[in-house]
């Protein structure tokens, strides 16, 4: 078996972005194409994937948040 690369935090690689999207689409029928294009797409939204042959094959994402839980600030993935 080959090594897959890790990568995290790719957004502006625009390749490895519309391969991202590829999966996104395959597994779960969504694309995050146009949220980044329209900015929403920002450093609080972090993919974490493994890349094979310059496909990403496997991804976790976490966001970065900022919750008040009863009156409380926290922070959260």
């Amino acid at each position: 078996m080959k090594e897959l690369k890790y990568l995290k935090d790719y957004k502006h690689d625009e390749d490895l972005r519309k391969s991202f999207n590829e999966l996104a689409a395959k597994i779960f029928g969504i694309n995050f194409e146009g949220w980044y294009q329209k900015g929403f797409w920002n450093n609080r939204y972090i993919p974490f994937s493994y890349i094979d042959a310059s496909k990403v094959v496997a991804n976790v994402s976490v966001n970065v948040l900022n919750l008040v839980i009863n009156g409380e600030k926290k922070n959260a993935l």
